[in-house]
């Protein structure tokens, strides 16, 4: 038969979907009939190994040109970038990230962890050297720093070539385990851990650097502890740049579409700050901490000093994956916001690092009266759209319990055991609610919208109905060794059908019907004449396998009552609801498995030969072709299950079952 399909418009008015029907008339197919009548595979001529590893290892022009342009995005959007609409706003941006950038780093948790490993590899204690007096030490502040400045080379001579390997393999595929709750709690908490780093910076206070876990609490405790010996004129100034970079922030955001460009606000704080640091001498009048010296020039190019690559080796892994994570972070952030899309194999940063890279080779001393309190206030003001990212808790708890505990656990260890261990602990734990999705489905019985071919949960909708003598039945996973057990359970469970009990159940019922079919043995009797007066006499009834009791003027007592009918209630109670139920086809929803592996295909088909044995069939509707194809190659298919009892459709399957049903009379 032709299939036909119709469709009509109803009515002119409201949406169009609710205006629209279609109408189709096709046999009902099998994917055995599918295979065979319907679809024909397309013919692909066999390719040799050779072939297939030729097709990978090539180079043509095309593939080196995909390639270059995949490793160097700028050769891709350089040529169409709109000069005229985004050169000024660049150049602000880069400006006042370079700034940022000369006395913190590329991102201050990142020159957290670099100056850690400093401190820790070159502390103080080892450049302590004897003074003019008899039993006096002196620091050799130049030769720490020396040491210091080898080992930052080192380490992060290690971190740009783990990242450019991890370039190369493109290892950018990670940033898929980096969910939105996972980027905004670990963004968060990296926040909050500059955030305190700046603290001393904004209140003109000393305090010892701290590193690794718990290092958040031990450097805002160390500030607490010191917060008497603040800086008042370095906490002025540090407040008077917040306030104003907080209204310039405001007036960009009221005015936005009035304003060509957003105003500037770093750069403006940064120059006028400067200034008025030099003019006033802020330093030697006031004590405000400034930036100091900044070397101008660079100096010969040398190889890194490969003896301390074994010293930190560890720590350029923690901080490859930390810095990438943290740019990959918030490049999902922005790319969410204005809606595009984020290649985790790709490189940036380049105007920033060039603003840098001109300080530092001919204008640094500029920016040597900069006061340190107002780097502080700069980044902290910065840093306020990470903190509104804490809106997020209550509307994830309203919405998806799992993704808030995503959410908090990545904040939480981030905080705590620093971004390194925080972001392994975060992605281990979003792994976890993977696993713990598909060890805790939702599963379902399924019944028809009336009159269509639409089937729903029965118990969350009313109009849907059950059909006589089918269970439909639907669960949200895979079918894999990991909850093969769970499927099955769940199944018998939701169809209230389970075939070793059924079977137990009829074993001992035919069982009782043979007992009953014998000859009863004889029963002697003993009348007793108690009280002739009042017409009361007892009969005691014993015989071979039967109790004793007593029956009072021909009744049988209530214990006599109770013992045989207790073994008949238990035995026939299952067999008269399965029976009133009269299942006898089950239909397994197929259209949210992904994935079946062998001990899955196992279970599944051992659940075929049980029904079975209680003459309840089984049957698979909407399997996808890759799991029909996963199916075949297990060797699923056989004498017990065949391709003729899987169905495209779970109304295709109904209606095989319904007309199977008539066919045998059920």
């Amino acid at each position: 038969m032709e299939p036909e399909s119709t469709p009509t418009q109803e009515a002119t008015s409201g949406p169009a979907p609710a205006g629209l029907r279609y109408r189709v008339e096709r046999d009902v197919y099998s994917e055995a009939q599918l295979d065979s009548e319907v679809l024909h595979r397309r013919e692909h001529a066999p390719k040799s190994l050779c072939q297939r590893v030729n097709k990978h290892v090539r180079c043509s022009p095309e593939r080196l040109k995909a390639a270059v342009q995949s490793l160097l995005p700028i050769v891709t959007w350089l040529p169409a970038y709109p000069v005229k609409d985004y050169l000024f706003g660049d150049l602000v941006s880069g400006l006042s990230t370079g700034v940022m950038q000369l006395p913190q780093g590329t991102f201050a948790v990142i020159s957290l962890m670099i100056g850690g490993v400093a401190v820790r590899e070159a502390p103080d204690s080892m450049f302590y050297v004897p003074g003019n007096g008899t039993n006096s030490t002196v620091l050799d502040v130049d030769a720490r720093d020396a040491r210091r400045v080898q080992l930052a080379v080192a380490l992060t001579t290690l971190v740009g070539l783990i990242q450019l390997l991890l370039g190369v393999l493109r290892f950018g595929f990670v940033a898929i385990y980096l969910t939105e709750p996972l980027v905004r709690g670990f963004t968060t908490a990296a926040a909050v851990h500059v955030f305190i780093s700046q603290l001393k910076y904004l209140l003109g206070i000393r305090t010892q650097r701290y590193s690794g876990p718990l290092s958040v609490l031990w450097s805002l405790g160390a500030v607490l502890q010191n917060i008497t010996s603040t800086n008042l004129s370095t906490l002025l100034v540090g407040g008077v740049c917040m306030v104003f970079l907080y209204g310039v922030k405001e007036v960009n955001v009221r005015f936005k579409k009035k304003l060509p460009v957003p105003i500037p606000g770093e750069i403006i704080v940064v120059i006028m700050s400067t200034g008025i640091s030099y003019g006033m001498s802020l330093f030697q009048n006031y004590q405000v901490a400034v930036v100091g010296k900044i070397p101008t020039g660079l100096l010969p190019p040398a190889l890194p000093d490969h003896t301390l690559f074994s010293k930190v080796a560890t720590d350029s892994v923690a901080i490859a994956i930390v810095s990438f994570s943290m740019g990959i972070s918030l490049a999902k952030i922005f790319a969410m916001k204005h809606g595009y899309s984020v290649d985790g194999n790709q490189i940036a940063g380049l105007l920033s690092s060039l603003i840098v890279l001109l300080v530092v080779v001919a204008i640094g001393y500029v920016f040597e009266p900069l006061p340190q309190t107002v780097l502080a206030a700069i980044i902290m003001v910065n840093l306020q759209g990470m903190f509104k990212q804490l809106r997020d808790i209550p509307t994830l708890w309203r919405t998806s319990r799992i993704e808030f505990a995503i959410w908090i656990v990545a904040f939480v260890a981030s905080v705590l055991l620093g971004l390194d261990y925080g972001l392994v602990v975060s992605i281990s734990f979003a792994i976890l609610t993977v696993i713990y999705r598909t060890q805790n489905p939702k599963s379902m019985i399924l019944g028809q919208v009336p009159g269509s071919d639409l089937y729903y949960d029965v118990d969350k909708y009313e109009e849907c109905a059950e059909i006589s003598g089918i269970k439909i039945f639907h669960m949200n996973t895979s079918i894999y060794f990991a909850n093969c057990e769970l499927y099955v359970s769940a199944l018998k469970q939701k169809t209230g059908v389970d075939p070793t009990v059924l079977l137990h159940v009829r074993k001992c019922r035919e069982k009782k019907l043979r007992k009953t079919q014998e000859t009863p043995p004889e029963r002697k009797s003993i009348v007793v004449k108690l009280d002739v007066d009042k017409g009361v006499s007892h009969e005691i009834v014993c015989g071979a396998g039967v109790p004793l009791a007593v029956q009072a003027n021909g009744q049988v007592s209530e214990s006599y009552t109770d013992a045989v009918a207790e073994e008949t209630d238990v035995l026939t109670a299952f067999l008269e609801r399965e029976e009133a139920e009269q299942v006898y086809a089950i239909v397994l929803d197929f259209s949210p498995v992904n994935f079946i592996d062998s001990v899955g295909a196992k279970a599944i088909k051992s659940v075929v030969k049980e029904f079975a044995a209680v003459d309840v069939s089984v049957v698979i509707a909407g399997c996808s072709r890759t799991v029909l194809s996963q199916l075949r190659s297990l060797r699923f298919f056989g004498e017990v299950v065949t391709s003729d009892l899987v169905f495209p459709t779970i109304h295709d399957a109904v209606l095989h079952c319904r007309c199977r049903s008539l066919l045998l009379g059920q």
